[in-house]
């Protein structure tokens, strides 16, 4: 996990612009004081890198932050996702916009008026968010336990049965209350390493099992930099970054992008926690593989100024390869990992401007799924964020994490508890879960063979998958192979391994970067790589379906699941696994292997952005008779 940094923006190499509609909080309205009223509305500002700087406003409360999620209609919006998400139907890719959604589907006014009452009554201040899901109280210690039950000691992550309870006033009002302030741990990908030997991971005895690492294949093409991109032992090895025409090429994404244009406008949001970007640095990765520099956007949502990681970097660069053509990449950095900030960094992209909203969010972290009360609450509130998103026609994509079918990770994701978890958000019903592959490419970069992404027993690390624990098995997802009763993750997977890497340029904070090297040209994997490929390849298709005047295509799993049957966009991957039991436990877990049709270790398989595109297109004139 990457702690908070509240670091000046300018000690990153850029600086960014929040606007003013962007201050303590994103898109809450006015505050509930004795006679006061809740305000809704609201939105993120979004300032272009190289103006002046700014960022959100400090806490300066010394009370307690909660969180009161709101009853609302939630079977009706799920049964509206499910009609405008499904390819077979006649409402198929008809969205309602926010202030639609907000009206039918967010907490009632009754609802709120009986939260507004109970804040008067008792001397709270509080805020009830833009899309009517949760209200934000700011409570003393003493008010906090008498009416909400929350401890002197507070409650944490570490205690289960400590979370604050519903007042019985609002029972009818209110589904659940959490302690905002409680430390939320999501973290991106493991560090990829720079060594060949297990020294990277938990050690262990060897296992005959094969490691999915391949030296490069295919031909690069790039600056001298990038063509060498990784560290020496890398480079002794064979195991050179991929370049961009390299993995764009074996998933198909020139063809579709020579459909785009670059109006109408399509923009791609990134959920960044803990860190930044340094500007030049995609500016010189763009320029070594003639790629437009993109123009990206940055709001801080809370924690200050935050100094660049490689995370950030790596998605953007991802993201400029794969989407030349998109408008803006809108980045919403977070330096906490409160609920109350994690939250809003969600629905950060649904309530932005409408001429600045993205179509596509991309999410390279995640956290293991844990039945403690705390985090529940988060994860019932974020999903309900993510279902409005599909609603609106903004598609959701995350990563499937990088420890494995054993995704409970500690010490940053480099090891991780010996039970089989999967991770949240890749895990919510509304999200696109992506796991990972490795890939030998023919000399034309064609894919010629893929196999499940795991290391072991040469590393730690290979592409999360498994049974949720938290949500149940959705409709969509009924395909042969799937487990009855449970979320299944991921739903495909994208190259991803490592070894040897995706090509970037990094100066900031590289975790690949061993001491004593100098920062520049390094390669990187993981899902949080996969992640923003297959982010990009739906933004391309959006773009083209916005040039034929057709709407974006949201929600992707339902559509994935059906191309898996009806056309040649899901390429299945039935080599390998993803249990990296050997190096915990010294025996494997039990799950996942690879296998014909869906699999826990790689979901439908890989995608072909191509022939998705073409697949969107073919059901959306077919739900309008042509």
């Amino acid at each position: 996990m990457h702690s908070s940094v509240t670091a000046q923006a300018a000690r990153s190499g850029r600086r960014t612009t929040v606007l003013a509609s962007l201050l303590a909080a994103v898109a809450l309205g006015g505050a509930v004081g004795l006679g006061g009223a809740v305000g809704l509305g609201g939105a993120v500002g979004l300032g272009g890198a190289g103006s002046a700087s700014a960022s959100a406003a400090p806490r300066t409360s010394p009370g307690i932050e909660l969180l009161i999620a709101l009853t609302r209609p939630e079977r009706a919006l799920a049964t509206f996702v499910a009609e405008v998400s499904n390819p077979t139907s006649r409402h198929y890719r008809r969205y309602l916009s926010v202030a639609e959604l907000v009206k039918r589907y967010g907490a009632s006014a009754k609802a709120k008026h009986a939260v507004r009452a109970y804040l008067r009554a008792h001397h709270l201040r509080g805020r009830i968010d833009g899309l009517g899901l949760y209200a934000t109280v700011t409570a003393s210690p003493a008010q906090a336990r008498a009416l909400f039950g929350v401890t002197a000691a507070r409650a944490s992550n570490a205690r289960p049965g400590a979370a604050p309870r519903v007042p019985r006033a609002l029972a009818r009002a209110a589904t659940g209350v959490a302690d905002g302030e409680t430390i939320v741990g999501l973290s991106p990908r493991s560090p990829a390493g720079s060594g060949l030997t297990t020294a990277d991971g938990p050690t262990g005895p060897a296992t005959a099992r094969a490691t999915s690492a391949r030296p490069r294949t295919g031909t690069p093409s790039g600056c001298p930099g990038g063509l060498a991109a990784g560290t020496p032992a890398r480079l002794a090895a064979g195991y050179a970054g991929m370049t961009p025409n390299q993995y764009l090429t074996a998933y198909d994404y020139p063809a579709l992008i020579a459909q785009t244009t670059t109006a109408p406008a399509e923009r791609i949001a990134l959920v960044e926690f803990g860190g930044g970007f340094t500007a030049g640095d995609i500016s010189t990765f763009a320029s070594c593989f003639g790629l437009p520099a993109p123009h990206v956007l940055t709001a801080t949502l809370a924690g200050g100024g935050l100094l660049p990681l490689d995370e950030a970097e790596l998605d953007l660069e991802v993201l400029a390869a794969a989407a030349p053509k998109a408008t803006s990449f809108n980045v919403y950095e977070v330096g906490e990992q409160t609920i109350t900030d994690t939250l809003k960094a969600y629905a950060a992209p649904l309530q932005t401007p409408r001429p600045l909203r993205p179509n596509v969010e991309s999410i390279s972290y995640g956290g293991c799924e844990r039945d403690i009360p705390e985090l529940r609450k988060l994860f019932d509130l974020t999903n309900g964020v993510f279902e409005f998103e599909a609603a609106a026609g903004i598609s959701v994509v995350a990563a499937s994490g990088d420890a494995g079918s054993s995704a409970c990770a500690e010490n940053g994701n480099t090891s991780a508890l010996p039970v089989l978890r999967t991770q949240f958000p890749a895990s919510s019903p509304y999200v696109t879960a992506v796991g990972g592959t490795n890939v030998t490419l023919a000399a034309t970069n064609a894919l010629q063979t893929e196999l499940t992404w795991n290391d072991s027993p040469l590393r730690f690390g290979a592409g999360g998958g498994g049974k949720s624990i938290l949500f149940g098995r959705p409709a969509w997802q009924s395909a042969s192979g799937t487990t009855p009763g449970a979320r299944d993750v991921p739903d495909v997977s994208m190259f991803a391994d490592p070894l040897p890497g995706y090509a970037i340029y990094c100066t900031t904070a590289c975790d690949e970067l061993p001491a004593g090297l100098t920062p520049g040209w390094i390669s990187v994997g993981g899902t949080s790589a996969a992640t923003p490929l297959l982010a990009a390849g739906i933004a391309d298709a959006d773009q083209a379906a916005a040039a034929r005047g057709e709407p974006p295509l949201g929600l992707l799993d339902p559509l994935l699941y059906l191309a898996r049957t009806r056309s040649a966009a899901i390429d299945d991957v039935t080599v390998g696994d993803n249990d990296l039991g050997s190096m915990l436990i010294h025996h494997p877990l039990g799950c996942c292997t690879a296998r014909a049709g869906y699999d826990l270790a790689t979901g439908l398989g890989s995608v072909d952005v191509s022939a998705l595109a073409a697949q969107a297109e073919q059901r959306y004139r077919a739900t309008r008779g042509g």
